[in-house]
């Protein structure tokens, strides 16, 4: 499906449909929300600083954190 709003151009495939259980799955292969942007990218830079710190960590210590 090709949704089309003043933001740009999405399109949505469909993976996987099943009626009777009311579940569907789909996957966005172009354009995506700029919620969906900005969540991703909080969620990757949180990930990347705690990587970061725990490299430090370990550098200093020789050991991972617990």
């Amino acid at each position: 499906r090709a949704t089309i709003t003043d933001r740009g151009e999405t399109i949505q495939l469909l993976d996987s449909f099943d009626p009777r259980n009311y579940r569907l799955a789909y996957h966005i292969t172009k354009g995506m929300p700029g919620i969906t942007k900005n969540i991703v990218k909080l969620k990757i830079e949180k990930a990347a600083g705690e990587i970061a710190e725990e490299l430090k960590y370990y550098m200093k210590n020789g050991k991972a954190q617990k």
